[in-house]
């Protein structure tokens, strides 16, 4: 029974040094969890709070300071002070998110921003100056102007030669005349000149090139710096696009263009350098060559795991097998089981996809991809981990009968100072790996490995071995209040008021040094004492002591007053000795320009009192001011409310305009811009408001804008009047008509009032011996957005059928022939309304003449618009078949007599595709005759008998399959020849 006593007694003074205190648990990495449990543990508060009392030799009852007198006993969570101070509660111990598994977040979320272009570096080291001339060249060097050439003679002639090559091609010397070079190899060079040397008697010799020659080339495309750059003769692709900068992220280095003369003449894909050391045969650069690197068309990030991260650039077909190949492999440690791939969908969602090792080359990639090869994460096996207070701590191997002290040893690997009463296992167990904190006695465990205490351990189980400081608790008083720096401060013995409060930095200037609280929990009981700190400095502050410093504002708050309004810092503000309410704008930074200086309001408890503003501020009678009192500083426009006059019509900026006093019409006109040439100068209007008892009224007044103009009259105006001036009648600036095609003189012509079609062709010098009058186009753009709302309605009548076929519940009452013609019904007009909505109507007229005489005095001689088009087309002598026939094109239009049905016979006659009954004929003129229209007039006759003329179409429609329950069909054949009609175009297929 003692002993349980004992116990219960330890417990509970272990978790009272516990209680409102810091810590220092984690010097040695230990889990909070661990922490926890060892709080728990009476027989490890025992040993703690033994070896405690053996630092700490003070008497319990030593904690009653004989200076500090009780005021009262106070419960927990209640303070005799105005800022009630409570008793802090244990913090919860936050297990979070499981280490490993924030390892994997961490490793799965790879920077893409920073790769590189996989092969830029290729590019990269070039200079800003021209090539180094000591290379060798080889024989197949091309020899041009401005290259030197250097023969060297020994023997019996020793001397060395140097000739530049003239732009004539030639090299000139004394010893061998003038010689033509330019164009040839250099292999041949040196033959020529080895040929001449061989008749030198007595002489040998050598040729080699001098300086080489310059030339200037462009590189373009996704490039550090385009443009021209200077290299030498023996510069290649790379050479440039080293001297242009190199490349940049969005280049293609997998198909870089060189450009000479207009056309193509190389492409190369640097990947076979950079990936397999391939060499090609770089060509040579000419002058003005173009070297084109372009964009790129996919590119995949990859990173991780992998030898080479980078960005790549692939080519089609090329899949994540070939792509991890290009990154160097995936490395030994890589997670081969899952990659992820993350993809960018339209621009609006991502999505995760993941893929094994061994399906990598089944997987096509999507430019933007970015592809991560996660380590291996999984824990190791039959392992066990040793951490805490032990001189060997790490990870151990562990077989079948692995227990605690096999693992520890003996107590010689314990360093001092360790908790040998009770140490503690972390396991992971169950299907979601919870965390389970199982304690042991250490010490019987070491000394009894055969006892139940020396737990069998399990593969990934850590040990943890605790040191007394893990757990002590550090000794520390708060203090709050009127510091410079309020908190929790680390204190040692003998500590005084005076010490504690300089840690926090001393008193700020609101401290009230006469009233310093000091609050002490003895015996499970708060007590409070007030001092003075003057009169106790060296107060003994204990540990767990909160120290409370006062305001001096406590006893006598502060005064405060408010100002509103139009001041530049509105707010409240300290109320100071013989404060004004000048001193109280100023200090709100002044008035606004918009502050209304007659009228001020001053709010004194539960009176208003109005004070003259301007009074205020410029007499040596100021209002002083009192606790809570409110200043209302009020807007200009409140009392005197901005005031406008209207001017509209025929000025540059017409509006609104603030009156001002004496403001003259002249005035209002110059602040709108002055009048515009269109202006009626003879006459402008003034509507002036009254106000007469409530009642509006108007009054109108006509002046002469001319006279007012010239100085000659004025007119005052008043608030709110409104001018308009009127514009002169038809006035406008000048309409044009633009004439194209077989006329003598076309261009872009000025019309008159009433000008008519016939007039405008015959100012153009009147029509060309080639002109054809029946096919005369005629465009409007007022028709030309008649026929675009047309064809919207068109379209929407489509559109609505088209839903009526889609629908579901028809869809799942058919039969295998309905459905057939309804899914190709959908598409057909699917089709149909996509051509629709990209249509473009010309606006045209039907014009129906066959010559300029028959225009003068017929219907179709209609007045001219502003911006209207006249096409006179040259004659054809083709006749047009297009849609389902066997051979659609052009025939040659064969005489008068001729039929719809001979140029279909010419074209192979209709296909089974068509649709018969809906042939229908486009003439020159634009005019549309059609099947249905020659059996209504001419019962006896079809479209087949229809005599056809030159330049006309003849349009054989695909034939529509419709289900069996449509009853509309006709409705939709009629919308297409609409359709036809309105864009002025043959439709083929419908």
């Amino acid at each position: 029974m003692k002993k349980l006593i004992l116990t219960l007694i330890c417990s509970f003074a272990f978790i009272f040094l516990l209680n409102g205190v810091s810590y220092s648990i984690d010097k040695q990495n230990i889990p909070a969890d661990v922490i926890q449990k060892a709080k728990e543990n009476p027989e490890l508060a025992k040993e703690m709070h033994k070896k405690q009392q053996e630092q700490n030799q003070e008497k319990d009852d030593d904690d009653k300071d004989k200076n500090l007198s009780i005021d009262k006993s106070i419960s927990p969570g209640q303070s005799t002070t105005p800022n009630k101070q409570a008793e802090k509660a244990p913090g919860k111990v936050d297990a979070g998110v499981s280490a490993n598994f924030k390892k994997i977040i961490k490793q799965e979320n790879f920077n893409f921003n920073n790769l590189k272009l996989f092969g830029a570096s290729i590019f990269s080291g070039a200079g800003g100056t021209i090539p180094d001339q000591n290379v060798m060249v080889s024989g197949d060097y091309v020899i041009g102007p401005s290259d030197s050439i250097v023969v060297y003679l020994w023997g019996r002639i020793s001397a060395t030669i140097n000739m530049t090559v003239n732009p004539d091609g030639s090299v000139y010397s004394d010893r061998f005349g003038k010689i033509y070079v330019a164009g040839k190899k250099f292999k041949e060079v040196r033959e020529i000149f080895e040929g001449i040397i061989s008749g030198m008697e007595g002489v040998k010799g050598d040729v080699s090139i001098g300086k080489l020659r310059t030339k200037r080339v462009m590189v373009l495309g996704e490039v550090e710096n385009p443009g021209f750059q200077t290299l030498s003769s023996l510069s290649t692709i790379a050479t440039a696009i080293s001297f242009a900068g190199g490349v940049n992220k969005n280049a293609n280095i997998r198909n870089v263009k060189l450009k000479r003369n207009g056309k193509v003449i190389k492409e190369v894909d640097y990947y076979d350098l950079a990936l397999y050391g391939k060499t090609f045969n770089d060509t040579y650069l000419q002058a003005n060559d173009v070297i084109f690197v372009p964009d790129s068309n996919k590119q995949v990030f990859v990173a991780g795991e992998v030898n080479r991260d980078a960005i790549y650039e692939l080519k089609k077909g090329e899949t994540l097998g070939d792509v991890l190949k290009m990154a160097g492999g995936v490395k030994p440690t890589a997670f081969g089981s899952r990659i992820k791939v993350k993809r960018f969908v339209n621009n609006n969602t991502t999505k995760i996809i993941d893929v094994s090792l061994k399906n990598a080359e089944n997987i096509k990639l999507k430019d933007g991809d970015q592809i991560s090869v996660i380590p291996i994460t999984t824990p190791e096996e039959n392992v066990v981990y040793l951490k805490g207070n032990v001189y060997f701590p790490g990870s151990y191997a562990i077989g079948t009968d692995t227990n605690v002290s096999d693992i520890i040893g003996s107590k010689e690997n314990l360093k001092p100072n360790t908790a040998t009463s009770y140490a503690f296992i972390r396991r992971l167990h169950g299907v979601g790996k919870e965390t389970k904190v199982i304690s042991f006695k250490l010490e019987e465990a070491l000394e009894n490995p055969k006892s139940k205490e020396n737990i069998d351990l399990k593969s990934g189980d850590e040990i943890y071995v605790l040191n007394i400081a893990d757990i002590t608790p550090k000794k520390v008083a708060e203090i709050t209040g009127e510091v410079v720096k309020p908190g929790i401060y680390s204190i040692e013995d003998n500590v005084t008021l005076k010490d504690i409060i300089n840690k926090a930095g001393g008193f700020n200037f609101q401290a009230d040094r006469s009233l310093v609280e000091i609050i002490r929990k003895v015996e499970g009981k708060f007590i409070t004492k007030f001092t003075n700190f003057k009169e106790n400095k060296n107060f003994s502050v204990k540990p767990d002591d909160q120290i409370i410093v006062h305001s001096i504002y406590e006893k006598n708050p502060k005064k405060y007053v408010e100002i509103t309004g139009e001041v530049k810092q509105p707010g409240s503000y300290l109320l100071t000795k013989n404060m004004t309410i000048e001193d109280l704008i100023i200090k709100a930074g002044g008035l606004t320009r918009m502050a209304y200086p007659k009228i001020a309001s001053l709010q004194r408890f539960d009176k208003l009192l109005t004070v003259n503003l301007f009074s205020v501020i410029n007499s040596d009678k100021s209002v002083a001011l009192k606790d809570k009192d409110r200043v209302y500083i009020y807007n200009w426009e409140n009392f005197e409310p901005l005031r406008t006059v209207q001017i509209v019509g025929g000025v540059n900026e017409p509006g609104k305009y603030q009156y001002s006093t004496d403001m003259m019409l002249k005035d209002l006109i110059f602040l709108a811009g002055n009048l515009t040439d269109k202006a009626y100068l003879k006459r402008a209007e003034i509507v002036r408001m009254k106000v007469v008892e409530g009642e509006v009224s108007h009054k109108i007044y006509n002046v002469n804008l001319s006279k007012i103009m010239m100085d000659n009259g004025s007119f005052r105006l008043e608030p709110y009047d409104t001018v308009k001036i009127r514009d002169i009648r038809d006035f406008n600036e000048s309409k044009t008509v633009v004439i194209k095609g077989e006329v003598k003189f076309p261009g872009e012509y000025v019309i008159r009032d009433n000008e008519k079609l016939y007039d405008v062709i015959m100012r153009a010098g009147g029509v060309t011996q080639k002109a054809f009058m029946e096919g005369l186009v005629f465009k409007r753009d007022s028709v030309k957005e008649i026929q675009k709302e047309n064809l919207l309605r068109l379209r929407d009548r489509l559109q609505s059928t088209l839903a009526s076929v889609s629908s579901q519940e028809i869809a799942s009452s058919l039969d295998k022939a309905d459905i057939a013609a309804q899914k190709s019904l959908q598409s057909n007009l699917q089709r149909l309304i996509n051509r629709l909505g990209n249509a473009e109507p010309e606006g045209r007229i039907v014009v129906d003449i066959d010559s300029v005489k028959d225009l003068k005095d017929s219907k179709y001689n209609v007045t001219l618009e502003d911006g209207d088009e006249i096409v006179v087309p040259q004659k054809p002598n083709t006749v047009n078949v297009v849609g389902e026939v066997y051979n659609p094109s052009s025939y040659i239009y064969t005489g008068e007599n001729t039929t719809v049905k001979d140029y279909l016979d010419k074209s192979g006659g209709i296909t089974d595709l068509s649709s018969e009954k809906n042939i229908y004929v486009v003439r020159a003129d634009g005019s549309i005759v059609s099947n249905n229209y020659v059996q209504e007039n001419y019962w006896w006759k079809n479209i087949y008998s229809v005599q056809v003329n030159v330049g006309d179409t003849i349009v054989v429609p695909r034939k529509l399959r419709f289900p069996s329950y449509m009853k509309n069909a006709k409705d939709i054949t009629q919308i297409l020849y609409q359709s036809a009609a309105t864009l002025g175009i043959t439709m083929a297929a419908f």
